[in-house]
């Protein structure tokens, strides 16, 4: 198991795990919100995972984002 956090807002976000899997499992992300996000016109996903790295993907035409926290499941 692998986790971090990071304060990037862009939309696509490349995360390289500090150690790569031999199997990667399941990566699960959770944004940090600085303020009330805007409803139907925020969203927050993982995309183009793998066993070295992956994609965090964020929009929020207002603004409330203030990056997301991870973690990662895998074998060595």
């Amino acid at each position: 198991m692998q986790w971090g956090s990071s304060d990037v807002t862009n939309r696509d976000t490349t995360v390289t795990f500090p150690v790569a899997f031999s199997v990667l499992y399941s990566v699960i992300g959770a944004p940090k919100s600085s303020s009330n996000l805007s409803g139907s016109n925020s969203n927050f996903g993982i995309k183009l995972q793998n066993n070295r790295s992956f994609i965090a993907n964020m929009y929020d035409n207002a603004r409330g984002y203030a990056g997301f926290n991870w973690c990662a499941f895998g074998k060595a």
